[in-house]
Order: C-alpha cells, then sequence, then structure tokens
C-alpha cells in the first residue's frame, strides 16, 4: 500500500478508537527509521490497549503487514511498525515523560 494511503488509514484506525492528540511526524528527510512517526495518547493503560487491538483488527481485515509489535504486554506505550510508518501508542505519562515530539521538533506535523 502506498505510504500516504496507509498513514490515512493509520489515521482513521486511531480516530475510530478514540486516540487522543495524534500527531504525524514527517522524519523521512532526516532519519531512514521509517517515513513517519505517529504519536497518539490513551487515557489509560487499558486504551492503549484497546488502540493497539482496534489497529490490529483492522490490520488484518486490510490484509496490511506488520514488521514488528513492542510493549503491548504493559501497555504503556506501544510500537507498531508498518515500515515506511511507525505509530507509537503511549499513556499520558509516557508521553509527557518521552516527548518524542520535542524530541523530533522541526519536522513537519499533521495536524500542525
Amino acid at each position: 500500500m502506498e505510504v500516504n494511503k496507509l498513514l490515512s488509514e493509520v489515521l482513521v484506525m486511531l480516530e475510530n478508537a478514540k486516540g487522543v492528540d495524534p500527531r504525524v511526524l514527517k522524519i523521512s528527510e532526516k532519519s531512514a527509521l521509517a517515513d513517519y512517526f505517529v504519536v497518539v495518547s490513551g487515557n489509560s493503560k487499558t486504551h492503549v490497549r484497546a488502540i493497539f487491538r482496534n489497529i490490529v483488527e483492522k490490520t488484518k481485515m486490510l490484509r496490511l503487514k506488520t514488521i514488528g509489535v513492542e510493549g503491548h504486554e504493559d501497555n504503556q506505550w506501544v510500537l507498531v511498525d508498518f515500515g515506511d510508518i511507525v505509530v507509537h501508542i503511549m499513556d499520558k505519562e509516557s508521553r509527557d515523560k518521552y516527548q518524542l515530539e520535542d524530541f523530533w521538533k522541526g519536522f513537519a506535523t499533521y495536524p500542525p
């Protein structure tokens, strides 16, 4: 699937799961890790798990391949790697602590 289409699908998945404050960081110009990081919060560990499960379910339905998943055991910070897009689902405390948006400051974000 083309990366912009995949990004749109991921954002719809996060919206449907009521993800809090999703941010898209375009990192392709400075990193070979991915083209985009998507950072989103859940209101609790249970909500983080629900967002993750929604992504897994929809990914299977759309027959999208994930490269890897990390952190779903404790549901504080779950990472879903689609290759060109890496989704970071974090509880509020982890998002505040690690401040990924600040670390990648200066990169284009959506929404602005």
